[in-house]
């Protein structure tokens, strides 16, 4: 089971449960805070999942050597040509990025940075088989007893 450490940048897409929303975000810090600050648990959510609530997450992308290409990902997840609306969409732009020669013009190849995905929906994992050409530089990883942490955590 692949984890996610504390200083770990990685790029994450989350899911509302009760409205078709779903966030794009980055941190170094993702279980530590802020998910918890998305749920409300912790101040400092984004503003945009106060509405929703709870948020739990659909995948995470680490492997980013650093905040600046985690930084870069998540832009280009958020401004792709494709709508990023709902979770069908979120998929398509995962396949968009991580296909890319460069997830922006000023970044590294990507080829060069292994990517590790990690899914937390099973849902979105098996959507996610009919869109997704995986490149060799990228891993999946499964863990769907986090969101199920989540949910009591939550108390739901």
């Amino acid at each position: 089971m692949e984890s996610i450490d504390q200083g770990d940048h990685v790029c994450y897409v989350l899911k509302s449960q009760t409205k078709p929303r779903t966030y794009c975000g980055y941190t170094n810090a993702f279980w530590q805070r802020r998910i918890l600050a998305h749920n409300g648990l912790k101040t400092g959510g984004a503003k945009y999942t106060r509405v929703g609530r709870p948020y739990f997450p659909l995948f995470i992308v680490k492997g980013f050597r650093n905040k600046k290409e985690a930084l870069h990902f998540e832009y280009g997840m958020k401004h792709t040509r494709l709508s990023s609306r709902g979770v069908k969409n979120r998929l398509k732009c995962l396949n968009y990025m991580i296909n890319k020669e460069r997830w922006t013009k000023k970044c590294d190849l990507a080829k060069d940075i292994p990517l590790k995905v990690i899914w937390f929906d099973k849902e979105a994992f098996d959507e996610s088989k009919l869109i997704l050409e995986k490149p060799d530089y990228v891993t999946f990883h499964q863990d769907f007893t986090k969101n199920e942490q989540l949910k009591t955590l939550l108390s739901l």
